[in-house]
């Protein structure tokens, strides 16, 4: 099958033979991101703009796979004002996981899920995702989002 070949809006050179679907950025190669489509192509795109740096020094690749182990949400890190009011909780003593038993000690970080409902804290630069060391916010009455 011939290979036919067109140039984007955004300057990439786009195949579209649907055996070997290739693009050939005109760019540089850490301006453009391969996305395939729904029928086999792929297709470029210029990356998002930089987020706020992940917490504890854990790769965003990373945490852009995790998800809540039990309902399968995406996880984003907590802010700082989050980790605050969580230590200003755990400090008296009201803060449990999902399994019942109360936190002593103060986060560093945390990831929490894209629906506000579940917190996973981080430490040493390693998310805990277990399903019974989730830290539930339906339990704070004025949790920060």
């Amino acid at each position: 099958m011939p290979s036919r070949s067109s140039v984007s809006p955004a300057g990439f050179i786009v195949s579209q033979s649907e055996r070997e679907p290739i693009t050939t950025p005109t760019r540089t190669a850490e301006a453009s991101v391969m996305v395939r489509s729904r029928r086999n192509r792929y297709l470029s795109a210029v990356p998002e703009p930089p987020r706020e740096p992940p917490p504890m020094g854990i790769d965003q690749r990373l945490i852009d796979l995790l998800c809540c182990p039990v309902s399968k949400v995406p996880v984003v890190p907590a802010t700082a004002r989050q980790i605050e009011y969580l230590n200003r909780e755990i400090a008296g003593g009201a803060v449990k996981t999902v399994a019942g038993s109360t936190l002593s000690d103060p986060l560093a970080g945390a990831l929490l899920t894209t629906d506000g409902k579940v917190l996973y804290r981080i430490d040493d630069g390693i998310p805990v995702m277990l399903p019974e060391e989730g830290i539930g916010t339906t339990q704070f009455a004025d949790f920060p989002r």
